[in-house]
């Protein structure tokens, strides 16, 4: 995992393939998200919570910015919208307070060594009027 900090920005980065969130199961009646989006998550808030220390900042509790670089192992298509929320979803609650915050996001998807680079940044409130 890497992690660096610019102007109260947190960037850290996950190795490994990225797993979309998975719509929720039933069971016996009573909903649960499945196991592997659960662990996914929990790696990404370890990363997370990692970088936030690293920057010596609180969570933003204004709204944010997100720039997010997926890279898969190979060529298929990927849902990656579904990456993202589990980005998001492992990031509440360490970066932020709720991903509702997220007001501005950039998105892109390469092939590579697979990994999910983000970086989260304040953004000034004033400016989104």
């Amino acid at each position: 995992m890497r992690e660096q900090t610019a102007n109260n920005s947190v960037e850290f980065t996950v190795m490994g393939p990225p797993v979309p969130k998975a719509r929720h199961r039933t069971y016996k009646g009573k909903a649960y998200t499945p196991k592997k989006t659960l662990d996914y998550e929990k790696l990404v808030a370890q990363h997370a919570l990692r970088a936030r220390t690293f920057a010596h900042l609180r969570p933003f509790d204004g709204p944010v910015g997100l720039k997010v670089v997926v890279s898969f192992a190979d060529k298929r298509r990927r849902d990656l919208s579904n990456v993202l929320k589990s980005l998001e979803d492992g990031m509440n609650k360490i970066i932020y307070d709720d991903d509702s915050q997220i007001c501005e996001i950039h998105a892109y998807v390469q092939h590579g060594q697979p990994h999910v680079k983000v970086s989260v940044w304040p953004i000034n409130a004033e400016t989104l009027t």
